[in-house]
């Protein structure tokens, strides 16, 4: 990162942590926030606001508030998954007990529900790669569990394919959990199935990942998000290890 860079993020942290955005605000009668991930850790300690988030805490210690914390706290407590989300993240999880859960998601683009979204032609071999690393990986986890899900229906019989006694997807209608045909009858099918692949990927002990803000949310809910966590370089065509 150039170092003009690292000075900018570094003000605005240290902006957020320091600022009394609540006394900024009071002249606003409407406020729309937009935020990067990378701020929340500041926007936990802020000054103003430590009473609040000890509050949300409880018995954690402010000191230990990072971004990680707070997105277990979102998905663990303030929105937990309705029983037809748990049934089918459940159902994965019963047929992964005493195994090792691998997790891939294969996000290539041309998502059939969002008309606007681009196909990714710099990920073309993306479900190639993740079989070739994953028939390496397994010659060391003899039992082990392969998750699957994806913006590509084909992707997926892929993999079911390839594993056909050890891999597992959750069925319903792929949806673009941003953008999405509103007129569409499978909206709810499609809701509930890829809440709980969320939900799913944050539960593997390793986990393979395309590019994209839905598997990197979905990774922080990991008890060890920066463990056994690998990524698809589309400038390499190769699956690389994350090291953050």
């Amino acid at each position: 990162m150039p170092s003009w860079q690292k000075a900018y993020r570094n003000n605005i942290s240290n902006m957020i942590k320091s600022n009394d955005f609540v006394k900024v605000w009071s002249s606003y009668d409407d406020i729309f926030i937009s935020a990067n991930s990378d701020y929340m850790t500041p926007a936990l300690h802020n000054i103003y606001m430590l009473n609040k988030t000890q509050q949300l805490l409880g018995q954690m210690p402010i000191s230990q508030a990072t971004t990680q914390i707070f997105v277990a706290f979102l998905f663990e407590l303030l929105f937990k998954p309705s029983i037809a989300v748990r049934n089918r993240v459940d159902s994965i999880l019963i047929n992964s007990r005493h195994r090792h859960l691998i997790c891939l998601h294969i996000r290539i683009g041309k998502n059939p529900t969002n008309p606007l979204d681009v196909a990714f032609t710099a990920r073309e071999n993306t479900t190639k790669s993740m079989i070739d690393f994953v028939d390496n990986y397994l010659l060391n986890k003899s039992s082990s569990l392969i998750f699957v899900t994806s913006d590509s229906s084909q992707a997926v019989s892929d993999i079911l394919r390839h594993y056909p006694n050890s891999s597992m997807s959750i069925v319903g209608p792929i949806l673009h959990i941003d953008r999405f045909d509103r007129r569409s009858p499978t909206i709810c099918d499609g809701f509930v199935k890829v809440i709980a692949d969320f939900y799913l990927l944050g539960e593997c002990q390793t986990l393979l990942l395309s590019t994209s803000g839905f598997s990197s949310w979905a990774n922080l809910r990991r008890e060890n998000p920066n463990e056994e966590l690998y990524h698809y370089n589309e400038k390499l065509g190769k699956i690389k290890k994350l090291i953050n």
